[in-house]
């Protein structure tokens, strides 16, 4: 099973998982991150005002970004 990693980062701050995580495939991999996105998106929600761009990465074994999840607060 391939290992991959979840790196959650802002203009100002990022954190990647310490561990890897497996799952079967890419795939998965991109569904778990839609999940853990749901409960993160909860968290930033107050933090947009000050550091509006927050973006989560499924990273492969290497450390390269397979698949990427954006949120960006724009005023008009």
């Amino acid at each position: 099973m391939p290992h991959f990693y979840f790196q959650i980062r802002s203009a100002t701050r990022r954190a990647t998982a310490g561990n890897p995580v497996r799952f079967s495939d890419y795939a998965a991999a991109r569904d778990e991150a839609a999940g853990i996105f749901t409960d993160f998106a909860r968290n930033i929600a107050i933090d947009l005002a000050s550091d509006p761009v927050w973006q989560l990465e499924v990273l492969d074994g290497d450390g390269r970004p397979i698949f990427r999840i954006k949120v960006a607060a724009e005023t008009q």
